[in-house]
């Protein structure tokens, strides 16, 4: 595999070019985009194999050594480093731990954990990702992963488990690992998007972008309890809100009959509740897409994952039914435009004379079973929950399909929103769900209006 010399630069991709700047103004806005995972591993860590795991997943993805930076003339370019030779950290807690009560053990070391995962990267000039084992006890180990969000995604995440576990196979058998060499690099990627947005498939897919938005003012949100904050801020909470069974059942049998996917009926409720809360009938929300599309991509880590706008407006008098469809019809027009990158789809709408404020306040995804953890040999790991949380957009409405079970998650700004008006939203969110789970003939005007209790 070719090693390009330290310091080589590359175009960066246009969702780095937009990220970057304000990252560089505000320390607070590069740490709300901090990514980090944990897993604690029982049994007999052998950390001298994990270490060349790391350095050699490392050597493998650009992405992980990769700095960005901003020339004289404005220009954002990506900065390849040299593989470290050893890149993960090795904190010994066990003494620091054993002085503390046993009861204030655990807490101490999340603490330590999520102060690290907090931490800023260095606008320039280091790679932009960490790896840290923390030694809790004898066969008691915690393994942290922090990368800024300008280099790296969540599919990345799960590519980086998947490697670092065959590497540690590798490592601790002494046999040769199973992996091929990257079949693309990020800091190639970025060179290709550009390239892409030029072509006549790119305009034409722009094109439909941009006539889905045309008359957009601006983005629904959930309404405010309190005024927003002069400057933006990033705080954040989390509150889960798993579904009965009953429903969960319900709605995924609904989605069979109608031929649609969970996503779609989790979609409609999502547009009837803001509908609901706001009066409003043109409702947009904002989707994640993970903008791997070609197989060469799947293998990749990087900041591939691009935002698409949802815009939804059915009249009043068209059925249930209709909103499941037309919501099918939304995401699927999202996968097909999921290339086209969001900034070019800002700078197109400012070169046509109508930007508005924010082309989206709320965030929808849909996870279905989560990425497997880490499987190193001969010890058992388990995700750790790090705590704390921070809220990107005013509201990202989560809904996940674990075992069969939904459960819906609002991440949320605590500057805007109560916690008691959360618990109301997601009430009501279930009772759009049972207007889903009834009569899919009744109009959508038939839905209960913003002043129903």
């Amino acid at each position: 595999m070719h090693v390009p010399a330290d310091g080589t630069t590359y175009p960066a991709s246009p969702a780095q070019e937009r990220l970057y700047p304000p990252m560089l103004a505000d320390p607070e806005v590069s740490r709300a985009y901090n990514m980090s995972e944990a897993h604690r591993f029982s049994g007999p860590l052998d950390t001298r194999a994990l270490g060349e795991a790391v350095a050699a997943v490392t050597a493998r993805h650009h992405a992980l050594r990769t700095s960005l930076r901003r020339d004289a003339d404005g220009t954002v370019r990506q900065v390849l480093h040299s593989p470290a030779p050893d890149p993960l950290t090795f904190v010994d807690l066990t003494t620091d731990l054993e002085r503390l009560p046993e009861a204030g053990r655990e807490e101490a070391l999340r603490r330590r954990a999520a102060a690290d995962a907090d931490a800023l990267f260095p606008p320039a000039g280091a790679p932009l990702s960490r790896f840290t084992l923390y030694r809790a006890g004898e066969r008691d180990h915690l393994l942290l992963v922090v990368a800024h969000h300008i280099v790296f995604d969540g599919w990345s995440m799960g590519v980086l488990w998947r490697e670092v576990s065959e590497l540690y196979r590798a490592a601790t058998t002494g046999e040769p690992h199973s992996l091929q060499d990257p079949p693309l690099q990020f800091t190639e990627f970025a060179a290709e998007q550009r390239a892409w947005t030029g072509t006549p498939r790119a305009q034409k897919l722009l094109g439909r972008c941009l006539a889905e938005l045309a008359g957009f003012t601006d983005a629904t949100t959930f309404p405010y309890d309190n005024p927003a904050p002069p400057k933006k801020t990033f705080t954040g909470e989390r509150r889960a809100f798993p579904l009965p069974e009953a429903t969960s059942d319900a709605l995924t049998a609904l989605a069979r009959r109608e031929n649609v996917t969970l996503a779609a009926v989790s979609l409609s409720a999502l547009h009837l509740l803001l509908r609901t809360l706001t009066g409003s009938q043109d409702i947009t929300v904002g989707v994640p897409m993970a903008n791997r599309t070609r197989a060469r991509t799947f293998g990749a880590v990087g900041y591939f994952a691009n935002a698409h706008v949802l815009r939804a407006r059915p009249p009043a008098e068209r059925t249930l039914r209709d909103l499941l469809h037309l919501s099918a019809a939304k995401l699927g027009d999202a996968l097909g435009c999921q290339a086209v990158p969001f900034p070019a789809v800002v700078a197109a709408m400012r070169e046509e004379g109508f930007p508005p404020p924010r082309l989206f306040r709320v965030l929808f995804t849909f996870h279905n079973e989560p990425a497997p953890p880490p499987a190193l040999t001969g010890v058992r790991g388990t995700p750790y929950d790090l705590g704390g949380s921070v809220s990107t957009t005013d509201v990202t409405f989560h809904v996940g399909s674990r075992g069969g079970r939904t459960t819906i998650e609002f991440q949320y700004n605590p500057d805007l929103y109560r916690e008691e008006s959360v618990e109301r939203f997601a009430a009501r969110y279930e009772e759009a769900l049972d207007l889903l789970l009834g009569d899919l003939d009744r109009t959508i005007g038939e839905a209960p209006g913003p002043d129903a209790p």
